[in-house]
């Protein structure tokens, strides 16, 4: 029995350890099961703190749009009045006199306004007074179309520049205009030669031996051909174009190769004028007009060309001789009225198409515009054979480039230079009218 008592006080024990350790364990599950609660009701409270803080996130952005919207439909609003005020104003400066309803006058103001003020507008719209003007500031000032003074002062525009025209490109064109530059042609008709030294002897006869009839057992005469000669001497033409280096190096065209055309035409315009005026001094050739030699044939008229003269110089040159008229384009209108007793013409019409040119007379002719224009004492019109006439090129356009005498100014020098030699060779191939009685 007493063993039995023991294994029930050990069994007791164990139980009351048992006990001991489950309420233990019960106790720390409660423990836990109240910090799980506590820390899920801190959860829950942060959760809606910050669902709270994202609804009024929310709302604000939700009244901000709503207010944009709102501002929106102020600004279409607005534009919408903008517009039908610029009409108005339109409107108001094309036709100020209107008096329809879709006038601008027909805004009390306005009309009140343009009645008063209407030059002080014409002036402020086209800009020929400034708002700092009094009068500009009474007119910005109306209140009706307060608004319309500064539409037009910040409207961007082309013709401004301050106002936008700064802005356009201003494109320019590879091409350049260039007015016709009248040439006389003489160099196309006379000969023309190569000279290898800058002066050309060119002997000529002066006068041919003569001739005798003679009887039997009489002695023949005896006669010898007169010799002279002719000189070609070498003159220069020359000009110095200058440019900055910028200025090759920027232009929108190949300037040092275009400067070079105009001058190489600048020389034949010049060569042109001497050949029909040189002075036949130290500087420039023997023009055609200048040489004493050739014949004149006066016109019968102090100040007119007449049809007898333009058929009397054609005595003078002889028929060997290859002869045409030379004049200027003046002269040809005055010549191409000129008619006979009968109404014939002297100028006769060509044919284009078959190749035909026109004549005088039935002679050809070429325009120099060298010439001189028909007036009192003046030789308008040259006959003869153009071949009789030389021209000697020593050399041809020549061009020296040089960087170096104006190298502190950044420019550039080119040289051009032509020599070339010319004369009347036969002056007897030759003759011209004179305006005389």
């Amino acid at each position: 029995m007493v063993t039995e008592n023991k294994l029930s006080t050990v069994e007791k024990e164990e139980l009351q350890q048992s006990a001991s350790i489950a309420l233990k364990t019960i106790r720390e599950t409660q423990e836990d099961v109240g910090s799980i609660k506590k820390a899920v009701m801190e959860g829950h409270g942060f959760a809606v703190e910050k669902f709270k803080k994202a609804e009024e996130e929310f709302s604000k952005v939700n009244d901000r749009i709503e207010k944009i919207f709102a501002e929106k439909e102020l600004l279409e609003k607005q534009y919408k009045d903008l517009e039908e005020k610029t009409e108005q104003m339109a409107r108001l400066y094309h036709s100020p006199s209107s008096k329809s309803e879709n006038s601008a006058m027909a805004i009390p103001e306005v009309r009140k306004f343009v009645e008063e003020h209407r030059e002080i507008f014409k002036k402020y719209i086209s800009r020929k007074i400034s708002l700092e003007d009094n009068a500009a500031q009474k007119f910005s000032a109306n209140s009706e179309i307060a608004n319309y003074p500064q539409i037009i002062k910040s409207t961007l525009n082309t013709y401004n520049n301050i106002d936008g025209g700064f802005l356009m490109p201003h494109p320019m064109s590879n091409q350049i205009l260039e007015p016709v530059l009248e040439i006389s042609p003489i160099r196309q008709y006379a000969t023309t030669i190569q000279m290898a030294s800058k002066d050309l002897t060119v002997p000529s006869l002066i006068s041919r031996p003569s001739s005798f009839w003679v009887g039997e057992n009489q002695s023949i005469g005896t006669s010898q051909p007169q010799f002279g000669q002719e000189v070609l001497n070498t003159r220069k033409l020359g000009v110095i174009v200058q440019m900055t280096s910028e200025m090759m190096e920027d232009a929108v065209i190949n300037i040092e190769a275009y400067v070079a055309k105009v001058v190489r035409e600048e020389f034949s315009r010049a060569e042109g004028a001497a050949f029909v005026n040189g002075s036949d001094d130290n500087y420039e050739p023997e023009g055609l007009m200048t040489n004493t030699l050739i014949p004149e044939e006066k016109s019968g008229d102090a100040n007119e060309l007449t049809f007898d003269s333009i058929k009397l110089i054609q005595k003078k040159i002889k028929d060997a001789y290859d002869p045409r008229y030379a004049f200027n384009r003046r002269t040809r209108v005055d010549i191409s009225i000129l008619k006979d007793g009968q109404g014939n013409y002297l100028w006769q019409q060509g044919n284009v198409v078959s190749g035909v040119a026109a004549t005088i007379d039935g002679y050809p002719y070429f325009i120099a515009n060298d010439f001189d224009d028909v007036a009192a004492s003046n030789y308008p019109v040259l006959f003869g054979d153009f071949r009789f006439y030389w021209i000697g090129d020593r050399t041809g356009v020549t061009v020296l480039r040089d960087p170096y005498s104006n190298k502190t100014l950044n420019v550039i020098d080119l040289l051009f230079i032509r020599r070339l030699a010319a004369k009347v060779m036969l002056a007897e191939a030759f003759a011209k009218i004179k305006i005389s009685v």
